[in-house]
């Protein structure tokens, strides 16, 4: 009898186990699915660095969609100067893209390797 009952114990917590680690499986397939088309995410990135991009552009959307690290682009203080030129002008930033990363400025748009080593950041 009590082989019986910790056979049963043991078959219950498997299954709780198996459903917990499914629910954290489906769990993090809707997050990412969620981020991907509402732009809303979980952090995407491990970073404690001061990062800003400045563009200059008319149509932000289209500017900010071609850019190498536009799927990170929420976790970035983003100027526009085209709206608002007075903070470009005190940096004298005239090329866009521009970065600056822990006030280290980057006159190019960079990939996810180059920001990686550029800001001692990781992007998840």
């Amino acid at each position: 009898m009590k082989q019986k009952k910790r056979k049963n114990l043991r078959r219950g917590v498997l299954i709780s186990v198996i459903i917990i680690i499914g629910l954290v499986i489906i769990f993090g397939v809707i997050t990412k699915y969620i981020s991907k088309y509402t732009g809303l995410a979980i952090s995407n990135l491990e970073c404690d660095a001061d990062i800003k991009i400045y563009i200059n552009s008319e149509d932000i959307g289209k500017t900010i969609k071609n850019l190498e690290l536009s799927d990170y682009i929420y976790e970035f203080e983003v100027f526009n100067c085209f709206r608002n030129s007075e903070v470009c002008l005190e940096k004298n930033i005239t090329v866009f893209p521009t970065w600056e990363i822990d006030g280290k400025i980057i006159e190019k748009d960079i990939n996810e390797s180059q920001f990686e080593e550029l800001s001692n950041c990781k992007l998840l």
